[in-house]
């Protein structure tokens, strides 16, 4: 690990699945929520879909090679899956990086003591939900949550 953080490593993925959609706590120990080929992807995919916490991100994270849709002869399962979960509004499709690098800027948020100011001092817009709003912190901005 002392050597991907001395390299500038940001993630690693494992081959972990844990079939739930939380967001990591080590994004050098990657885990995904689960493998294409996995039993269990259209259940977890369903799952995915139906459950909104507004209090908490979500992260589906589907881990696969390319080569192994054709030696498994398995496009279908692919297929079926990008069909069912793409197109959807309220779900932000990106990278590895793009992911990390919001969790990162959303983590570096700084609040006030009252809880009525947020400074983001990073350079990326981060949006969250506080006391059932909507926040929207533009980067290297402060803005009134009360």
């Amino acid at each position: 690990m002392d050597v991907l953080k001395s390299c500038g490593i940001c993630y690693a993925r494992t081959v972990e699945s844990t079939r739930d959609f939380h967001i990591p706590k080590d994004w050098l120990r990657l885990p995904a929520t689960c493998h294409h080929d996995d039993p269990m992807l259209m259940e977890l995919t369903e799952k995915f879909l139906k459950e909104k916490k507004w209090w908490a991100p979500m992260l589906f994270y589907v881990w696969g090679h390319s080569y192994e849709f054709e030696d498994k002869d398995n496009w279908d399962v692919i297929e079926r899956f990008a069909k069912t979960i793409s197109g959807k509004e309220d779900i932000w499709y990106a990278t590895n990086i793009e992911i990390y690098d919001y969790c990162k800027a959303y983590s570096e948020l700084i609040f006030s003591v009252k809880m009525d100011v947020c400074y983001n001092p990073t350079a990326t817009d981060v949006w969250f939900a506080y006391d059932d709003k909507e926040i929207y912190a533009p980067a290297g901005k402060e803005v009134r949550l009360a």
